[in-house]
């Protein structure tokens, strides 16, 4: 954490975001150091938002206006960082300059401008509790077994838990198992107890979205090996907010030998370390990558799927461009 007596620069975890909140009028180093504080805090954390508490706030100076411009938005746009975030009253003296920020930033950017914290949790965890069409979580058969995994437990950890022990034992991995069938909604994989990863992954966030607990779907670009020589994939898995310990990341795939994912807050234990040419996508989605989602809907063997895996260079977009979307 920074802080001096003009502001004060940390990291919210529930949020996965850099917190700036200005005390009162500074310029030069004053005014440029906490920003350059928090570049550091969104690449140590792979924060995937900034948000500035403008209550206090003031319109900069010039010359601190076209630092901005020049060094900390560019560097921010190469960075993990895809939404900026205003606290502003709506009767604010800088609404009319916030609301042009909004604009300008808004080409690189998801901008949103909120009156508080309380109001930025409700529209933050909204978005992860949302039912689509892969995420039905309104399906009969999905809601008895959401209410018949809950039903015994006593907080969100226990719930979780409970849900994830299920897809990940129960519901068979199409690949170890060369399932010749590939489902993708939620209701399908349950109904047919089979499905990659990813697909996994859209039940289990049906199951805990029931259950009123925010989940959202990451990604981590691996080797492949396993099904074809030479060639890397995205792998689906999950992160869960859990109001004790923020966002946690869990992986459902299913555990065979070398593959032991548990579930065991806050100590993640994934099915996969991440090796030479392998990463994790930065940031937790409300919704799964289209890419996905295209692939699952598109290729209905084992075969198919084997040579016809997600992957990010299928977005056609470099890594500049993939941080803009996720």
């Amino acid at each position: 954490m920074f802080e001096s007596k003009f502001c004060k620069v940390e990291y919210l975890e529930k949020y996965n975001a850099v917190f700036c909140h200005w005390k009162k009028f500074c310029k030069a180093d004053d005014y440029r150091i906490p920003f350059e504080f928090g570049l550091k805090l969104i690449k140590n954390k792979n924060a995937t938002a900034w948000i500035t508490d403008t209550t206090n706030g003031f319109e900069n100076e010039p010359e601190d206006r076209k630092w901005l411009l020049d060094n900390f938005i560019p560097k921010t746009i190469d960075s993990s960082c895809s939404t900026i975030i205003f606290i502003i009253k709506n009767n604010s003296p800088l609404k009319n300059e916030i609301d042009e920020q909004t604009k300008a930033l808004s080409q690189f950017f998801s901008v949103k401008q909120v009156e508080n914290l309380d109001i930025l949790y409700f529209k933050f965890m909204t978005k992860f509790l949302e039912e689509t069409n892969i995420i039905d979580y309104s399906n009969k058969e999905i809601q008895k077994l959401a209410k018949s995994l809950s039903s015994d437990c006593k907080n969100d950890i226990e719930i979780a838990k409970k849900c994830f022990e299920y897809v990940r034992d129960d519901i068979r991995h199409s690949g170890d198992y060369k399932d010749n069938i590939t489902t993708c909604k939620a209701s399908d994989v349950l109904k047919y107890k089979t499905g990659w990863c990813y697909a996994k992954s859209h039940l289990l966030a049906a199951l805990l979205r029931a259950n009123n607990i925010p989940t959202g779907f990451c990604y981590q670009r691996l080797s492949c090996s396993e099904y074809k020589k030479d060639i890397y994939c995205l792998h689906g898995l999950n992160a869960i907010y859990l109001k004790d310990y923020g966002w946690y990341k869990v992986d459902a795939r299913g555990n065979k030998e070398r593959v032991n994912a548990q579930f065991n807050p806050p100590i993640e234990m994934l099915a996969f370390e991440i090796r030479e040419n392998e990463f994790d996508l930065p940031k937790i989605y409300e919704e799964p990558l289209e890419v996905v989602v295209q692939a699952l809907e598109k290729y209905k063997a084992y075969d198919e799927m084997i040579n016809n895996f997600p992957d990010i260079e299928l977005l056609e977009i470099d890594n500049k461009s993939l941080k803009k979307n996720i």
